[in-house]
């Protein structure tokens, strides 16, 4: 597979392989995770440098700064002037991608800052902060967790949208692999010499329109989160 050719060309879905009885392949999975996405392109001879966007479990935003603040930062020199709230209408609008409207629900907290708004609102940041970046890649570390069912519907398809008008791949390392069968075009995985396969994904195109009501035309099923009790706790479990 001619991996640089595809990623000049192709705006494309790689879901890396979530480490599963590997042996001492494991060891390669106890750093970041963004450290596996590096070691794939350079294995590849992708040239350096990279300009990739990363969203992980460390939320990689600024503490001292608000949720919006981090989004703006990026873009100007003088992004975090008294001016900034007409500055984030005005990049978001630019970059035109209807459902970013969708995922500013938890953008009531934008002038929050990390520590002090929920873990969706901080999720929801890194995700706006991602796609309306300049990024020959994204990698995403369980980019579903902390999402609401509803959000991450949301998420999923202002990414679609994203793919479809810029020129960027998506890797993805979940430890939920089935909530991206159906959307990845790869898989990425470790062999016994620790070096890395490429695995086409037969399925259906990537850019398939989803309706609307996400819910029902998606077909994997986010695992929901609840309060345990203890009489269900045991059920819930398995």
């Amino acid at each position: 597979m001619d991996l640089k050719y595809r990623l000049q060309n192709f705006s494309e879905i790689y879901l890396f392989e979530w480490p599963k009885n590997l042996g001492v392949i494991e060891d390669l999975y106890s750093g970041p995770r963004v450290n596996e996405f590096i070691s794939f392109l350079k294995y590849y001879k992708v040239l350096a440098p990279f300009r990739f966007n990363a969203i992980s479990s460390d939320s990689n935003l600024i503490h001292a700064l608000s949720l919006k603040e981090n989004i703006l930062m990026d873009f100007s020199s003088d992004s975090l002037t008294s001016s900034k709230d007409y500055q984030f209408e005005e990049i978001l609008a630019k970059h035109k991608n209807p459902h970013l409207k969708e995922l500013l629900t938890h953008m009531n907290e934008a002038d929050l800052k990390p520590n002090e708004a929920s873990a969706e609102a901080i999720k929801s940041a890194q995700i706006i902060k991602a796609l309306i970046s300049d990024s020959q890649y994204l990698f995403m570390e369980t980019p579903e967790k902390d999402l609401s069912y509803q959000q991450f519907c949301h998420f999923l398809d202002a990414v679609k949208f994203h793919c479809q008008h810029h020129q960027v791949n998506i890797f993805i390392s979940s430890p939920h692999p089935e909530m991206w069968a159906r959307e990845c075009q790869f898989y990425i995985q470790r062999n016994s010499q620790f070096g890395f396969e490429i695995t086409s994904v037969a399925k259906t195109s990537f850019f398939e329109d989803v309706s609307k009501n996400s819910e029902v035309t998606l077909e994997f099923k986010y695992p929901k989160t609840s309060k345990k009790t203890k009489s269900n706790s045991s059920d819930e479990a398995a």
